[in-house]
């Protein structure tokens, strides 16, 4: 997951992390204050991979799947969605 992460254009503008068994993005590096940006996370489960809105968790779940490729391709879009929506606004 993390080499697919590092290959992915839209990731290597940010700072990529993981905490326990999440894989997260954020845009300063300042990993304190992590939580208030709004970018999905990735989980690992006993049964493949889960992709979470932010706030994650079980109740933000968008995609469980067994593929790695396609976790990190639903996060990019998720992230791609968002930058479009903002950029509406």
């Amino acid at each position: 997951m993390l080499q697919l992460a590092a290959e992915e254009p839209v990731l290597r503008r940010l700072f990529v992390w993981t905490s326990m068994n999440e894989l997260h993005v954020s845009a300063t590096g300042d990993f304190r204050d992590y939580s208030v940006e709004p970018f999905p996370a990735i989980a690992a489960s006993t049964r493949g991979f889960v992709v979470m809105t932010h706030q994650w968790g079980p109740d933000h779940a968008v995609l469980e799947t067994t593929d790695p490729t396609a976790a990190l391709a639903c996060m990019v879009r998720l992230m791609e969605d968002q930058e479009s929506s903002a950029g509406a606004e």
